[in-house]
């Protein structure tokens, strides 16, 4: 029997039990349960009937549950404060391992204090999949054409050139904590990426394809825009009010067309409509920038679509509750 790494694994949890049954499985089946020291799975405040599938999981487990959602940041913070090794792997209930999973982990483990890891996407899974993939693929094209050339070492200097998450993140508990104390002051709700910039700044995180497993989008469209919603007020958490690169130039931008746009209201309803539309199909026309091949514009114009939009409509309302808050 191989002797077990030093590591807790944590598993953060929203109404995803299935999906953690999942990657128990998976686990268990890789021999991931017997290869790290602890499993604590965070139940954060799940409203269906997640925590009955996490009571079900036999084995050595933890599960630590919240009666409210706390936010991604919280989530993974209770984790660390309740893990007992000097190393922390934290692995989202969506994401799907690979079988050799167990020597990556051996390997990160000997090469690595802190490494990211690489999320792929099945494209052909879904039109949803494939349209994650190719919008991703597209708007972050430089991060995946330097990672393909070999690792990448994050730096508070490039930073923001890089996709980073912690959806798979293996880093050392005291620099994670450390971290998190140095947010106390703000209010983070469900940003990771202020987190890993606060990290950097002691110690240089390494994104390494070498080290990954399989994602997949929510598969209907209910659950897919009701996360592409979620993520509005992590995005003005950072890029609007932290961050001010090109994301922050483009939403300037669309919030002036936004209300240019509205101001049509009061001159000419007929005017507005036009514009509206106009507009509506100017956005399925930009799903052009990810494909070229028609039968995938087809199929993810009209997602993009409502995409854009929601996501959209979830930014306006972030900036417009933060401005709220200050006032107060």
């Amino acid at each position: 029997m191989s002797e077990k790494l030093p590591v807790s694994l944590i598993i953060p949890v929203f109404n995803m039990g299935a999906h953690a049954l999942e990657l128990w499985e998976l686990l268990h089946q890789h021999g991931i349960t017997s290869l790290v020291q602890e499993i604590l799975i965070i139940d954060d405040g799940s409203t269906d009937e997640t925590l009955v599938h996490l009571n079900s999981i036999k084995g050595n487990i933890r599960i630590i549950s919240y009666p409210e959602n706390q936010g991604r940041f919280k989530a993974r913070l209770t984790g660390a404060r309740n893990a007992t090794q000097p190393h922390l792997l934290f692995i989202d209930a969506r994401n799907r391992i690979p079988h050799d999973f167990s020597n990556q982990l051996r390997f990160i483990q000997g090469r690595y204090d802190n490494v990211i890891g690489d999320i792929l996407i099945d494209a052909k899974e879904s039109v949803y999949s494939l349209y994650w993939k190719l919008s991703h693929d597209t708007i972050f094209q430089g991060h995946y054409s330097r990672l393909r050339r070999g690792p990448i070492t994050l730096t508070v200097e490039n930073y923001d050139e890089f996709l980073k998450g912690t959806t798979l993140l293996y880093c050392r508990r005291d620099l994670f904590l450390n971290a998190c104390d140095s947010l106390s002051r703000l209010k983070v709700e469900s940003d990771d990426t202020l987190l890993l910039k606060e990290f950097v700044r002691t110690s240089p995180l390494v994104i390494d394809s070498r080290f990954h497993c399989y994602w997949s989008p929510r598969q209907t469209l209910k659950g897919f825009l009701e996360r592409v919603w979620e993520r509005g007020p992590s995005f003005v958490e950072y890029h609007i009010f932290e961050h001010r690169g090109r994301f922050f130039y483009v939403t300037m931008f669309l919030m002036a067309y936004f209300f240019v746009m509205m101001s049509f209201l009061f001159i000419s309803f007929s005017f507005f409509l036009s514009f509206f539309f106009t507009t509506v199909a100017l956005v399925a026309f930009t799903s052009l920038f990810f494909t070229r091949n028609p039968v995938s514009f087809i199929k993810i114009a009209p997602l993009h679509t409502v995409t854009v939009m929601t996501f959209f409509l979830s930014v306006l309302k972030a900036i417009a509750k933060s401005f709220f808050k200050a006032a107060d």
